[in-house]
């Protein structure tokens, strides 16, 4: 059985939404039952990651059959929408 594509939206990238969203996308547990799909900004995952003191390397997809879909990796529809120090 396939484990199922799930898109997750980091929410509002000056609110806490892109930490909730690294700190459970570096559960590798996650990984076992899901393939998890980010969509949002890769600089605010950055950031994210930088201000959780968390580590994962940035897999940017166009596609969802694109992703690695595995521990240590953010697979991401980056969207490229939120301008550099914001």
């Amino acid at each position: 059985m396939t484990k199922p594509i799930i898109g997750i939206t980091m929410g509002d990238p000056a609110g806490i939404g892109p930490e909730v969203v690294v700190k459970s996308l570096t559960d590798a547990q996650l990984f076992e039952t899901a393939r998890p799909l980010l969509i949002g900004d890769a600089g605010v995952v950055r950031q994210a990651l930088e201000l959780s003191g968390l580590q994962a390397q940035i897999n940017r997809v166009e596609r969802p059959a694109d992703g690695r879909y595995q521990p240590g990796t953010i697979d991401l529809v980056d969207l490229a929408n939120v301008p550099p120090g914001e």
